[in-house]
């Protein structure tokens, strides 16, 4: 069982931070949760919570965005039914805002100025940062938006963060998709990870006794029919710890208690003569 003299709260933080991918956007979030973790581990916590004040700043008026993974999304909120397919390998997401705007497509001169008015704002805004803190800020968009741009000079690191970051850029290209229907989807390839995530837990700590390797495999279909006719047979079983850290499994068990409900209640309706004519 997991260790109880740590902070529930922390625990189950840990704990979502290492749950199996269900399906290929949650597989991709993972591998893109790693990533950004990655590079946001050298710096400390108010330089962060600075890093996206200034980001944020640039629009004033609109609701700040809570983290860097929302504010750099690679997915431009099209998810385009990837949480429905099941975690794979390969995913393509819709072209970055800042190739659509390099990539030498017409835009409105209106929507220009804005891309324009953003890069200057932030550039602005920046100019007392040294050269190694604008290049950590676009280390971070580039991880956020599983990127592989590397920067030369400090001017295409503050445009590349700035297009990237620009909520009216964005909520432009979402209205009008002909903008950038001309342009290549990206093809991203990463990790397989649930592979990884399994690795992660055998070795992680949260678990007293460490998992076995019997518990980090999941659910057989026939295994979950059986278990879920009597919670009893589910809560003896000894995968039991798997639940807590698989949302596929958890949902298999759901979707089987629901539909067994419902055939009880068709089952007792129908002793009951409520569908006699």
């Amino acid at each position: 069982m997991p260790n109880l003299e740590q902070n529930s709260d922390t625990f189950l933080q840990q704990l979502d931070d290492l749950m199996l991918p269900a399906s290929l956007e949650e597989a991709f979030e993972a591998y893109r949760f790693d990533l950004l973790r990655k590079v946001c581990e050298s710096q400390n916590e108010n330089q962060l919570s600075w890093y996206l004040h200034e980001i944020n700043q640039l629009h004033a008026d609109a609701e700040p965005a809570p983290s860097f993974s929302e504010t750099f999304d690679p997915f431009l909120r099209l998810h385009h039914g990837t949480s429905h397919c099941p975690p794979s390998t390969l995913i393509v997401l819709p072209p970055l805002p800042s190739t659509i705007v390099r990539g030498g497509i017409i835009l409105p001169s209106a929507l220009l100025g804005i891309v324009e008015g953003d890069i200057f704002a932030l550039g602005s805004r920046l100019e007392m940062y040294e050269e190694a803190e604008v290049n950590m800020l676009a280390r971070i968009a580039t991880a956020a938006l599983v990127d592989q741009r590397d920067f030369s000079d400090r001017k295409s690191a503050i445009e590349y963060i700035a297009t990237n970051a620009s909520q009216k850029l964005k909520q432009s290209l979402l209205s009008d998709q002909s903008f950038w229907s001309s342009v290549p989807r990206r093809q991203v390839e990463f990790p397989d990870m649930v592979s990884e995530r399994r690795k992660q837990l055998a070795s992680c700590d949260l678990f007293n006794p460490p998992l076995s390797e019997n518990e980090l495999e999941c659910f057989a279909d026939e295994e979950i029919r059986e278990q879920t006719r009597d919670i009893r047979v589910m809560a003896l079983s000894p995968k039991i710890r798997h639940l807590s850290f698989c949302r596929s499994c958890l949902n298999k068990f759901a979707r089987w208690q629901t539909d067994l409900a419902r055939f009880h209640q068709l089952a007792e309706n129908s002793s009951s003569g409520r569908y006699n004519a």
